[in-house]
């Protein structure tokens, strides 16, 4: 996705999760017909939309520092990290004696 659509995406997740905020709260009531307006868990949804949408505007979320500390200079993950499979695990793997 181009870095143009993923902001302006960002800025849509903003927008309606701040929509869903007010609605689920009461204080948006547009449109009339709305079933979201006065229900508390669209207020939820919208605040995890919005957050997600800051995030997708701020550039992603980082990774943890534990986990860039398991990768060597290549970019290869070393066996000590339970979820990046040493280069050895992964040729076994590729073998078909790994599953």
């Amino acid at each position: 996705m181009g870095h143009k659509a993923l902001i302006g995406l960002a800025i849509v997740m903003i927008l309606m999760g701040a929509l869903w905020i007010g609605q689920g709260l009461g204080i948006i009531k547009w449109p009339a017909s709305s079933f979201m307006i006065g229900r508390p868990v669209w207020s939820w949804n919208g605040s995890a939309l919005l957050l997600v949408g800051a995030a997708a505007l701020k550039g992603g979320v980082p990774l943890p520092r534990s986990y860039l500390d398991t990768l060597d200079t290549n970019g290869r993950g070393a066996s000590q990290h339970p979820f990046v499979p040493c280069e050895v695990e992964t040729r076994a793997f590729k073998r078909g004696r790994l599953q």
